[in-house]
């Protein structure tokens, strides 16, 4: 109790006087809380405030209860400290935990803004939580342990249990969520049961294996998890004993049979002992064989290559016979059936038979067709873009965008398969007579025989707006979602989606005789065999080598730049995180390059393809049965490839070229085909004497020279006719002269009076008194024709001497 005296004193204007005291009395009282909070509505991300009136006996003390609960009896760690920070705070709340009581989630956060969670244990010791996230895929839930990052997941995935060991000393332990844009900021974090137990423990297993009954020729997966002290060392045991390579926390047993039948058990062990699992059985039932995967229908070439395939489980022994037309393959008992050297006689229905003594099933038929030429695809197969579809036949050119593929027939009709979200599949009714074919990202390109452009597919910037007027288009090409086309003059035209200049045509860019588009990026080859590329940059894909030289063909991958040399060699700059820019050794004579998103192509005189590094789906997985490759394309992630009969076939046509008189030329082509090739070249249509090499090499050109060149290729199988490439030859600049005449050399009053001739571009003209120091005395010529000048200062001269240059 508390006692005070007190008294008044009272004054007026007479005089003063006090009371007698009087003795305050106070009781000691706990906290009361004289003004309740009020309920509040605030919209999600905006401030809130409450407030409460409180009295008693000071001091006093406070702790904000969410849904009942604080931080500590949230996280149900009432031993650790807690701190909250970054542009939200955490809090506590009941209505999304994991033990169905409290849990603290993370505050709302808007764009590029984060919510942290702090405390700190001293090791060592072992931690463990249970950890979610909302739906979004552009936040991110990251947990940090001395600010190294040690856990992450984007979006849900349900609660999850982390357990991790954490080491001696003091150790900070940091939840942070983050949002990365397009985001509402409703998205958050949540964290329930941390759990901190100090010191070294032997292994404990968190989840244990499970008994497991299956069919003979089934998949076993045994799994378990277990916590302790690391280093952790496993080893799986069946019937007591080691199983030999078996020392991960999960074990896989394939095609089981009655001999896999028995007890299974997990041993834990560290430095400080060792933990067994309890004895899990896997039961084996007797199985007649069942057909997990069927043979697949295909269409090939002749001459090529096929393989048929069925995946099957049952009991063993287990016996195969392929039938061909109903009748049985002498020899075919084997899962796998190989074709070569395929004719037209092994078209027809193929089907597998399996028995083992519990029963016997029939495969589906599969049927092979055999045409002049065939389709393989690979790789990525989210959107059925390596589904070849049934009917395609009589291709002669292919392509592939970013998840979808176009087809040119023979007829010059156009078939696409694949991604079609965004309608590139959906080939016009209109489109007749196409002759080539291009894939963006979601859209489609195809070059009609008139020189004129059709597109298709997604629009949002314009890249299927083909531009008005546009004629005589020679080439078509395609980024993600910009358009490229090269005119017969050799100007290129661009279009569509330009944040990174990909469609601003370099200015002065002529003579183009090739085009390819990059991701963001595009490219462009002169007749001169260089290179030009603009663009998106960040990888360098546009900074072309500065000793590229002699390029014959041109490619671009999503941010990584391809190019051929005239001698077969291949060189690429640009995107090399997986090493896509990597050329491996051993690649000769190639004649067509494409590039993907992370992947590169070749493919060699040989019809053999090379494909190399990123592999995650399978696209440098090149199918066994490819051979006689005539060419090539690339998706983002998933390749093609053209396969003919071996007969020639031109892969990549002569180009144009100028050159100036005198220079020395070569014209080459790209061809593959089976062995021996012949080649004849031709000079507006007639056989040249002694040009039967791949190339044609012409010294020294002259006028003489200029012409239409091509080139037939032969083998056993048949010829193949380039197209025409038209060689310039280009006059050499007359010389320059001072006209020596006395009407055009005269000393003036006005100086003295000269006169030079032949210029073709602008001229200086110099003086010099000594034939050793030279002064320009006139710069501002034309650029053609007759240059006149008079010398005002010959005048005060006695000898001048006189000089005239080309610029």
């Amino acid at each position: 109790m508390a006692m005070t005296v007190v008294c008044w004193g009272v004054t007026n204007s007479v005089g003063a006087t006090t009371s007698s005291e009087s003795i305050l009395s106070g009781l000691d009282s706990g906290a009361i809380i004289a003004k309740e909070p009020t309920n509040r509505v605030a919209s999600v991300g905006a401030p809130a405030s409450l407030s409460l009136g409180v009295a008693g006996h000071l001091p006093i003390s406070y702790q904000l209860l969410i849904d009942g609960s604080n931080f500590a009896e949230a996280l149900d760690t009432t031993n650790l400290v807690w701190t909250t920070g970054g542009d939200a705070t955490w809090f506590a709340q009941g209505t999304n935990s994991y033990d169905g009581v409290a849990a603290a989630s993370s505050g709302p956060i808007s764009t590029n803004q984060q919510s942290t969670l702090q405390t700190t244990v001293t090791g060592p010791g072992t931690l463990s939580f249970w950890w979610n996230a909302s739906e979004s895929f552009f936040n991110a839930y990251v947990f940090y342990v001395n600010g190294i990052q040690q856990a992450s997941f984007f979006g849900s995935s349900g609660w999850q249990q982390k357990t991790i060991y954490l080491g001696a000393g003091s150790q900070t332990l940091l939840w942070k969520y983050i949002n990365a844009g397009l985001s509402t900021g409703q998205d958050s974090g949540t964290l329930d049961q941390v759990a901190f137990t100090p010191g070294i423990t032997l292994p404990t297993f968190t989840t244990s294996p499970t008994n497991q009954t299956l069919s003979a020729g089934a998949t076993a997966n045994f799994a378990a998890e277990a916590i302790g002290t690391p280093p952790l060392i496993y080893q799986w045991q069946f019937n007591g004993a080691g199983i030999t390579g078996a020392t991960n926390s999960s074990f896989c047993l394939t095609n089981v049979q009655a001999s896999d039948a028995g007890n299974y058990a997990l041993v834990v062990t560290n430095a400080y002992g060792k933990t067994n699992s309890s004895n899990v059985v896997l039961t084996i039932n007797n199985s007649a064989p069942v057909i997990t995967a069927q043979p697949v229908s295909q269409a090939m070439a002749s001459r090529g290559k096929a393989s048929f395939q069925v995946l099957v489980q049952g009991s063993e022994p287990l016996f195969y016979q392929w039938l061909f037309n109903g009748i049985n393959i002498l020899g075919a008992t084997n899962p796998v059936l190989s074709l070569a050297n395929l004719q037209m006689g092994n078209a027809g229905t193929y089907q597998l038979i399996i028995s083992n003594s519990y029963g016997s099933v029939y495969s589906s038929n599969a049927t092979l067709t055999v045409g002049a030429t065939a389709v393989l695809a690979w790789g990525y197969n989210g959107f059925g873009q390596t589904n070849i579809p049934v009917q395609l036949t009589n291709v002669t050119a292919i392509a592939a965008g970013g998840y979808h593929n176009l087809a040119l027939t023979g007829d010059g009709s156009v078939i696409g398969w694949g991604r079609n979200l965004e309608g590139q599949i959906n080939v016009p009714s209109s489109l007749t007579n196409a002759v080539a074919i291009c894939g963006g990202e979601y859209h489609s390109m195809a070059l009609r025989r008139d020189g004129s452009v059709c597109c298709w597919g997604w629009n949002q910037y314009g890249q299927t707006n083909t531009p008005i007027g546009l004629s005589n288009v020679t080439q078509i090409a395609a980024g993600f979602e910009h358009s490229l086309a090269l005119k017969k003059d050799g100007t290129v035209i661009a279009w569509g989606y330009n944040q990174f200049g990909q469609t601003n045509i370099p200015s002065g860019l002529s003579n183009v005789v090739a085009i390819a588009g990059g991701g963001l990026h595009s490219l462009a080859l002169k007749s001169d065999g260089t290179v030009v590329a603009w663009g998106y940059n960040q990888f360098s894909q546009t900074n072309v080598p500065p000793q590229l030289s002699n390029v014959v063909a041109i490619a671009g991958g999503e941010n990584h730049s391809l190019a051929i040399q005239s001698d077969g060699t291949v060189v690429i700059w640009g995107d090399n995180q997986l090493e896509q820019t990597n050329v491996p050794p051993g690649i000769l004579n190639a004649v067509a390059i494409a590039g993907g998103e992370s992947h590169s192509m070749v493919l060699q005189a040989t019809g053999s393809v090379v494909v190399w590094k990123y592999n995650y789906f399978g696209q440098t997985n090149i199918p066994v049965v490819l051979t006689n490759a005539t060419a090539i394309a690339s998706g983002l992630q998933h390749c093609l490839a053209l396969v003919n009969d071996g007969s020639p076939s031109i892969t990549r046509q002569p180009l144009n070229v100028s050159a100036a008189g005198g220079a020395d030329v070569t014209l080459s082509t790209g061809v593959t085909g089976l062995g021996p090739l012949s080649y004849q070249w031709q000079l507006n249509g007639t056989n040249i004497a002694g040009a039967t090499n791949p190339s044609l090499s012409i010294p020294n050109v002259a006028v003489g020279n200029q012409g239409s060149y091509s080139v037939v290729v032969s083998n056993m199988y048949g010829s193949v006719t380039s197209s025409n490439a038209a060689l310039t030859v280009l006059p050499l600049p007359s010389p320059l002269l001072f006209r020596t005449g006395p009407q055009y050399l005269q000393l003036t009053s006005d100086g003295f009076k000269l006169q030079v001739t032949g210029a073709t571009g602008p001229v200086i003209i110099y003086s010099s008194t000594n034939l050793l120091n030279w002064q320009p005395v006139c710069t501002n010529s034309p650029t053609s024709g007759t240059v006149q000048y008079i010398d005002s200062a010959a005048t005060n001269s006695g000898l001048r001497f006189y000089r005239a240059v080309q610029q």
